[in-house]
């Protein structure tokens, strides 16, 4: 919204891709974050989710923590597959 208020009020270019670069950012970081694994923000709201559907607290925060963990080895193991594809970041697609 930012961005879009930047270029109606006729800012300079950089202002508003620097708006816009720092809103992708934070979109990025709140799809992270919101990823159902505990200790993240998602993982609380699973946490949550599945208390409110059980009722058993301790249950639950053992199945978030499983989460976590599996998310964990999961980018490890993305990360190792780049890596031993010997890719470039301009492979990925990253600017």
């Amino acid at each position: 919204m930012g961005t879009w208020l930047l270029h109606l009020a006729s800012a300079p270019e950089l202002a508003i891709e620097v708006t816009a670069w720092l809103a992708g950012i934070n979109f990025l970081l709140v799809a992270f974050n919101v990823l159902p694994a505990a200790p993240l923000d998602g993982g609380r709201l699973l946490r949550a989710f599945l208390w409110w559907r059980t009722g058993d607290r301790l249950r639950v925060t053992v199945i978030a923590t499983h989460a976590g963990r599996v998310l964990g080895w999961l980018l490890i193991v993305v990360g190792l597959l780049v890596l031993s594809e010997g890719s470039d970041w301009k492979d990925c697609g990253w600017p």
